[in-house]
């Protein structure tokens, strides 16, 4: 007796829920630890971290279920992406000059 492969479910449809590349200099959105200051980048705005331990956050509420896109010139050291994160734990991944994820 064989029996029939049953379909995995579709996966509901991506929405954007937030996109800001610093252009309007408008920070409202984040809370901005020491050490980050907007600086003019390829016609617009970035932010820049120098020797800082403190995070750049999101701080406009609570996204679940996302997807994170995000571009970055990183001249040494490193920096880490934490979703999720709340009493029970983060997920982290972090990225240095070397190439090395972790």
């Amino acid at each position: 007796m064989t029996s029939t492969p049953t379909a995995a479910p579709t996966e509901p449809a991506w929405t954007l829920l937030y996109s800001d590349n610093f252009d309007s200099g408008d920070l409202s959105a984040w809370t901005v630890g020491t050490g980050w200051t907007l600086i003019p980048s390829e016609g617009g705005q970035a932010m820049q971290a120098i020797g800082n331990t403190e995070p750049l956050t999101y701080a406009s509420g609570v996204l679940s279920d996302i997807a994170v896109s995000a571009r970055v010139m990183l001249n040494g050291g490193s920096f880490s992406i934490r979703l999720r994160d709340n009493v029970d734990g983060a997920y982290i991944v972090t990225f240095h000059a070397s190439g090395l994820l972790c």
